[in-house]
C-alpha cells in the first residue's frame, strides 16, 4: 500500500513540473482520490423534474392550462385510448384532472418564463402506449405506498413517462425498469419524508421518484440512508 502511494507521489512530482495549472489540478485530484477514495459528498443529484403541488409556480401553470384552447390533452387521451379497456366518459373526466396536475408539476413541459411546451408534451405522451400494463400496475402500487393512499392514474403514470432512460431509442427499456422500481420500493418512509421536507415537496410519491434518481445513494443498488445528508 505504501509502495503504491509512493509510486503515485513520484509520478505526480514529475508531472507537476509541467507549467499548466489545469494539469496540476487534475493530478492533485487524481492522487487524492487514489489515496482516500471518491467522496460521495461531491455527487450531485439530477436536475429536479418536478415542482411542488400548490406552489406559486404550480398554480401559475394550472392557470395557463385552463387558458389554453380545448384540445391540448387530445394526444394524451388518444394515447390512453390505445391501452386495454380505454377510458369511459367518467374515467376520462377524472383522468384529465390528474393529467393537468401532472403537466403543471413537470418542469419538462415548461420554459423558464412559464410557456407551455406543447411539442415536448406530445412527444412524451407518445411513450404511453409503450408502457406494459404490468409495469404500470407495479409502479402505481409502489408510489401509492409512499403516498399513503391510492393515487390518481396520471399522478403515478406521468412521472414514469418523464424518465428518459426508460424510453431510449423510442422503445420501452425492459431491463431498466426493474432497477428504478426496486429503488422506489426500497426507500424507507422516514427517508422519503426527510427528502420531501428538504425539497419542499408535499407529495411523498414525487419525493420518492426524486430520490430514486440519485445514483450516489444506491451503491451496489442498495439504498444507504446514511448518505442522504451528503446530498446538496
Amino acid at each position: 500500500m505504501l509502495r503504491a502511494v509512493s509510486t503515485r507521489v513520484h509520478l505526480c512530482w514529475h508531472l507537476w513540473k509541467i507549467p499548466m495549472l489545469s494539469r496540476r489540478i487534475a493530478v492533485f485530484s487524481w492522487l487524492l482520490s487514489s489515496i482516500i477514495g471518491p467522496s460521495v459528498a461531491l455527487a450531485q443529484p439530477t436536475e429536479e423534474q418536478f415542482v411542488n403541488f400548490f406552489s406559486d409556480t404550480w398554480n401559475q401553470r394550472i392557470d395557463v392550462l385552463y387558458e389554453l384552447e380545448d384540445g391540448w390533452d387530445a394526444t394524451l387521451l388518444a394515447a390512453m385510448g390505445t391501452r386495454s379497456g380505454g377510458l369511459s366518459l367518467q374515467d376520462e373526466a377524472l383522468f384529465q384532472i390528474s393529467a393537468r396536475k401532472w403537466v403543471a408539476m413537470s418542469n419538462d413541459f415548461w420554459t423558464s418564463d412559464g410557456v407551455f411546451k406543447l411539442d415536448t408534451f406530445d412527444k412524451t405522451v407518445l411513450r404511453l402506449p409503450l408502457v406494459p400494463a404490468m409495469a404500470e400496475r407495479q409502479w402505481h402500487d409502489a408510489l401509492s405506498r409512499h403516498e399513503g393512499g391510492d393515487l390518481q392514474r396520471m399522478i403515478a403514470l406521468g412521472p414514469l413517462l418523464n424518465q428518459d432512460a426508460l424510453f431510449a431509442g423510442g422503445e420501452w427499456q425492459e431491463a431498466a425498469f426493474p432497477k428504478l422500481l426496486a429503488r422506489v420500493m426500497s426507500l424507507p418512509h422516514d427517508s422519503v419524508s426527510e427528502w420531501a421536507k428538504r425539497q419542499e415537496l408535499e407529495s411523498r410519491c414525487i419525493a420518492a421518484v426524486s430520490l430514486a434518481q440519485i445514483d450516489a445513494l444506491f451503491p451496489n443498488e442498495h439504498f444507504q440512508p446514511n448518505l442522504l445528508p451528503a446530498q446538496p
